[in-house]
């Protein structure tokens, strides 16, 4: 999932209960050569929230 929302690219979209380390990695991996911040957001159900990817690629 690639769009543009209050001018953040936003990629990558888990569920909560699937946001474990070997899914952060996979998403950094595809993610790491796009422009722009990059965001994880998470879904599950009414709740939401969202990871800045950049400062978890800087980690890895």
């Amino acid at each position: 999932l690639i769009t543009k929302r209050n001018r953040i690219d936003i990629v990558g979209e888990v569920k909560w209960k699937k946001a474990n380390q070997k899914d952060i990695e996979r998403f950094n991996r595809k993610a790491e050569g796009l422009p722009g911040r990059k965001v994880i957001i998470f879904r599950e159900g009414e709740l939401g929230g969202s990871i800045n990817a950049d400062n978890l690629l800087a980690d890895l």
